[in-house]
């Protein structure tokens, strides 16, 4: 048995040029809460939930490029106390 989950921004199935899919194979002996486990830790790693979670509602290029460069200004800031 093989669980998927697919988010795509298309109609091709495709995120900037590549499809982001999560499988999990359910081996005979395996019980279905560990395949579940698995499956979800793989969601994790490729960050498809924080991907889906961005992409639930539309942003403005603008607020996009705003959020972008405060993101930019405070990781400067960090790494500048840090050198000190």
């Amino acid at each position: 048995m093989v669980y998927s989950l697919r988010l795509s921004t298309d109609a091709f199935g495709c995120w900037r040029g590549r499809s982001r899919v999560s499988k999990v194979t359910v081996d005979p002996d395996e019980s279905f809460e560990s395949a579940l486990k698995r499956f979800k830790k793989q969601c994790e790693n490729a960050g498809l939930l924080s991907e889906f979670k961005k992409r639930q509602h539309y942003e403005k290029p603008s607020a996009r490029r705003k959020r972008k460069a405060l993101a930019a200004r405070k990781k400067a800031k960090r790494r500048e106390r840090t050198s000190d």
